[in-house]
């Protein structure tokens, strides 16, 4: 679920009272989301991190420690050092105004963060830095370097820099914050260990503070001092984009205590001539056919209002754009702006503007080249970058208003003093971008002169079709009393009903048929885009009910399947003979199934995963044995012996099923010890059958199971046996073979069992 960072302050400012802890996770609670986590942090601070990547190479040249040089930097900062080493202690050498310092940097474990003890030189560590001199530790692979800056105006924060080179070591290219800073680092060579630096900018994932680091680190229960602010992290339901700003979460909080009505969203009555003109251009359809455009008009930011306006956009990116693979969003100053607008796709080479935060013009390749060292960028070049033409945004006057999905120009760029805003959303997805802007209009309307009110744009399409967005109007919902109270459980009257869905926003109003049936129309607000379906609209009942008040009740059929039930008895049977149950992976690696157990793939049995995320999850198991003997592996100072087992599942290709596989249910055991254990294997064979009611008969016997020799791989010649049960192999035991166990680390002899239990059935 995504998770929303809301200062405490703000938000009970915002929600019109204050709430204890205790009383606003109740609030939460009623309302279907979740208080997360509380954390504090300097007020008016910002924590940056900066991650220098120390990567090997080949030479033995004298170690040459990194420098920080920084310009314009105002007073206040504090600069703190993390150091992933196995040193507790690390030399560092600064220089705070014009004056040379140095100190020993004390780690604190687990979180990687130090603080800078010991000062030996005449000033403290505070004031206008200019550089900072690190000696890196020996063996250390990372260096981390936090800049804590006091900005007392975010809202300036239009973060720029330079790119620099410096011994073939690339700096930092769109810094960060409202101060030019530059970042040169120069290495010429640190040995077998330490190689060039790469530096790297990231936002701290948890905003927090080093007195509230340290308190976590000595299990300290104390209060946040005065100049820590607290902050909220809510966790919030995946398809509720409404709830991942304050204003959104703010209003549905304040609708469901009965502070606020429902608001009504509505349409700037313009005529259509007088309605800004978005012209789309058939090219669009080659990479991303879609705009949809709104304005909202006579808006006031202030910092907070602006931060919370940005950061909304950053979510809905990671969301429901699916990292703008889908939707990009692109914000401008309508003032700086003359319509008609015109949505191009043109050759990169064609494409000339400046881009935000930089003060010279690019051509779109050249800003391809540029962004690739961009550590916020670069995660989005690839869905246009070998295009033969990229997205463009064009004025009357052919200023550009943006290259989707990548950057904005910056010359429409919006600050707090923008009172017109103009939002265009391009996208290969309509309805994700139909929702995207519903959002966002929705969510910052309420600061608009004309509160709720959104002036429309009139997108023309290539092939003369137009639309005018974006489409505030609600749309109704019959849905039959009935069908709620059966999905929620609880006998509600319909006006009950009406009451709770009133609060989640959802307009509700009972209705009676021809045929007395009672249903509720329900009218689903535009920012509700979650809503698609009854089933939706009961859990909304659910949620305002109180899923505590629902009354509990068995349900009248409650009956597992065969397969389910014989596992548990199999399980509490071998649990009873000495085994504790184990739970492997699913997936596993392509190695560990086939060459380090020394079997041969003959790409008959194993289901491959397409672009698997890592080499550990590339196939689905085709037997439990290999995940059976990591977990050995892993564990083999145990004391011996060790006795485990697993009842799971396997995937194996299976042409006459639709979907080219099949699950397959196993058992496996496996005993290691100073001795093989191959008897006490072989008992549990027999203990199995007996519970099973199958007899042991002789050999070509259907009637029973018997058990012939076999010649498999992983297990050790004549020290293995199938297991054969009414005609049909069903499994195998023996002595795992000694370079099998080699490959996975275990230096003790181990036997092993595995056989199908769905043909026991």
């Amino acid at each position: 679920m995504p998770t929303v960072s809301i200062g405490r302050d703000r938000l009970f400012e915002a929600l019109g009272r204050t709430y204890t802890q205790e009383e606003f996770e109740e609030l939460c609670f009623s309302f279907g989301i979740e208080l997360d986590d509380v954390v504090c942090m300097l007020s008016g601070r910002f924590w940056w991190r900066m991650e220098i990547d120390c990567k090997e190479f080949l030479g033995s040249k004298p170690a040459t420690p990194a420098i920080l040089a920084a310009e314009s930097i105002p007073p206040g900062l504090t600069y703190l050092i993390c150091v992933l080493s196995p040193l507790e202690m690390v030399d560092v050498d600064f220089v705070v105004d014009d004056k040379s310092c140095n100190g020993r940097l004390k780690l604190i474990r687990r979180s990687l963060v130090g603080r800078v003890e010991d000062i030996k030189g005449p000033a403290p560590l505070c004031g206008q830095m200019q550089s900072l001199h690190v000696t890196p530790p020996p063996l250390s692979p990372r260096l981390y370097l936090t800049v804590v800056e006091t900005v007392v105006d975010r809202s300036k924060s239009k973060w720029g820099g330079k790119s620099s080179t410096i011994g073939g070591v690339h700096g930092l290219e769109n810094f960060s914050n409202n101060k030019k800073l530059w970042l040169e680092l120069e290495a010429t060579g640190v040995g077998a260990y330490l190689g060039a630096f790469l530096a790297i900018l990231t936002l701290l994932d948890t905003q927090t503070t080093e007195k509230a680091i340290i308190r976590k680190e000595k299990h300290l229960e104390e209060e946040a001092m005065e100049d820590e602010e607290v902050i909220y992290k809510i966790e919030v339901p995946a398809n509720r984009y409404d709830l991942l700003c304050l204003e959104g979460l703010v209003q549905s909080l304040r609708v469901f205590s009965g502070v606020d009505q429902i608001p009504v969203y509505s349409m700037a009555k313009i005529s259509r001539e007088s309605m800004l003109k978005m012209h789309v251009k058939p090219e669009t359809s080659r990479i991303r056919p879609f705009v949809v455009c709104a304005v909202l008009r006579g808006i006031t930011f202030d910092e907070a209002r602006y931060n919370s306006f940005i950061d909304l956009q950053d979510r809905l990116h990671q969301n429901i754009c699916r990292r703008r693979t889908l939707v990009a969003i692109g914000t401008h100053d309508l003032d700086m702006l003359e319509g008609p607008f015109t949505y191009e796709a043109l050759p990169p080479s064609d494409i000339n503007f400046v881009p935000l935060k930089q003060v010279k013009s690019f051509r779109a390749d050249e800003l391809m080249e540029f962004y690739k060292s961009d550590m916020k960028l670069k995660k989005f070049l690839h869905i246009i970058e070998h295009s033969p033409v990229f997205p463009v945004l064009y004025d009357r006057n052919r200023t550009v208003l943006s290259l989707p999905p990548i950057i904005n120009g910056a010359h429409s760029a919006i600050t707090l003093k923008t009172k017109d805003v103009f939002i265009e959303c391009t996208a290969t997805d309509l309805t994700k971008a139909k929702i995207v802007l519903n959002t966002i209009v929705t969510m910052f309307s309420v600061y608009c002169e004309q509160k709720f009110e959104v002036e429309p744009v009139e997108v023309i399409e290539s092939n003369g079709e137009s639309n005018i967005y974006p489409v505030l109007s609600s749309y109704s919902m019959k849905v039959p009393l009935l069908y709620i109270n059966g999905i929620v459980g609880a006998s509600l009257k319909a006006n009950k009903v009406a009451d709770l869905l009133n609060k989640m926003q959802l307009c509700a109003k009972q209705s009676v048929l021809a045929d007395e049936s009672c249903y509720l129309d329900v009218s689903v607000p535009p920012n509700r885009s979650d809503v698609l379906h009854p089933c939706d609209v009961a859990e909304d009942v659910a949620i305002a009910y109180g899923y505590n008040e629902i009354p509990k009740r068995k349900p009248q059929s409650l009956k597992p399947l065969p397969l389910s039930q014989f596992s548990d008895l199999l399980r509490m049977e071998i649990a009873m003979a000495g085994y504790t149950e184990v739970l492997t992976w699913i997936l596993c690696s392509y190695k560990e199934i086939f060459p380090m157990l020394k079997r041969k793939d003959d790409k008959s049995t194993a289901v491959t995963i397409g672009n698997p995320r890592s080499s550990d999850f590339e196939v689905v198991r085709t037997s439990l044995m290999a995940g059976m003997l990591k977990t050995i592996g892993h564990n083999k100072d145990h004391p011996k012996p060790i006795k485990i087992f697993e009842v799971g599942d396997i995937a194996v290709l299976d042409k006459s099923n639709d979907v080219g596989a099949r699950n397959r249910r196993q058992l496996a055991a496996l005993y290691c010890g100073s001795n093989s254990g191959f008897e006490l294997i072989h008992g549990l064979v027999d203990r199995i059958m007996e519970i099973t009611g199958t007899a042991f008969v002789q050999s070509g016997d259907n009637s029973g199971y018997y058990i012939e020799e076999s010649d498999k791989p992983e297990f050790l010649s004549k020290r293995q046996a199938s297991i054969i049960y009414k005609g049909k192999h069903i499994g195998i035991f023996g002595v795992v073979d000694i370079e099998v166990l080699g490959n996975f680390g275990i230096p003790d002899p181990c036997s092993f069992v595995e056989l199908n239990i769905e043909d026991l059935l």
